[in-house]
């Protein structure tokens, strides 16, 4: 998961605006926001009040754009991953994909929501946090909903805020996780069980235990299995222990 944005600041605008029928935002988040290329399975916003359940449609796509201050971007390229009605609650609502997005880690990544109610109430808003000039553009109306394919007509209005959102990345511990999926359990006055979920074809490991703080650390040889005990520990002592697929 990565998140960005912990602002408290509400606003009604973003990623929809409830008292019309149908919206259209864009919002921008840079290359180095995102940290690298990821496999981007859901995405989440924070609501600050529900009034009323919205239809979204949700789109990604890689831009080398660096702002909206001077109009959309253009969404040719723009890939659907959720369409559908939500049922808002406040705090964190996760939006999970159709299908991944392969986020490349070089350009930036320009997020679309599109609302099309055809209904309207007041009431909606929702947490951002600052941004960058002209890092989200928005525009709203009545009867006709928004197309990805053709540019809103409307100018739009420019903000330098965003919503608070985490792109998520779903991780299969029993079967998927680059990283063994690892826990203690069993804990005794002089021994503890490190059990852990093998992904992919991993079949052997490296496993190491240290006092806490200290820098060397003691490997426990022939790890095959998905369960090794730990033994001739001390009581009442604070250790860490740490693996790796071979």
């Amino acid at each position: 998961e990565l998140q960005i944005g912990n602002g408290t600041t509400t606003n009604s605008y973003i990623p929809s605006y409830s008292t019309y029928e149908n919206g259209y935002t864009q919002q921008l988040f840079t290359a180095s926001e995102m940290g690298g290329a990821a496999t981007i399975t859901s995405i989440s916003f924070d609501m600050a009040a529900v009034s009323q359940q919205r239809h979204f449609k949700i789109y990604l796509m890689h831009t080398t754009a660096n702002d909206l201050s001077t109009g959309w971007i253009p969404a040719s390229t723009a890939q659907q991953k959720f369409s559908g009605n939500h049922t808002f609650t406040t705090g964190w609502n996760t939006f999970d994909f159709s299908t991944p997005f392969n986020y490349n880690g070089t350009d930036n990544l320009l997020l679309i929501v599109i609302d099309e109610n055809h209904s309207w109430t007041g009431g909606n808003s929702w947490h951002v946090h600052d941004a960058f000039a002209g890092s989200t553009r928005y525009t709203y109306q009545d009867n006709t909903p928004y197309s990805i394919g053709t540019t809103p007509s409307a100018t739009g209005t420019v903000l330098s805020v965003r919503n608070n959102v985490i792109f998520g990345g779903n991780c299969d511990s029993t079967a998927t996780c680059f990283v063994p999926n690892m826990f203690v359990d069993n804990i005794t006055d002089n021994s503890a069980d490190v059990i852990w979920v093998a992904g992919y074809d991993e079949s052997s490991w490296e496993l190491e235990y240290t006092l806490y703080g200290d820098s060397v650390w003691t490997p426990v040889n022939n790890v095959t299995g998905g369960t090794v005990t730990i033994d001739q520990l001390t009581s009442n002592t604070h250790y860490s222990v740490r693996m790796r697929s071979d």
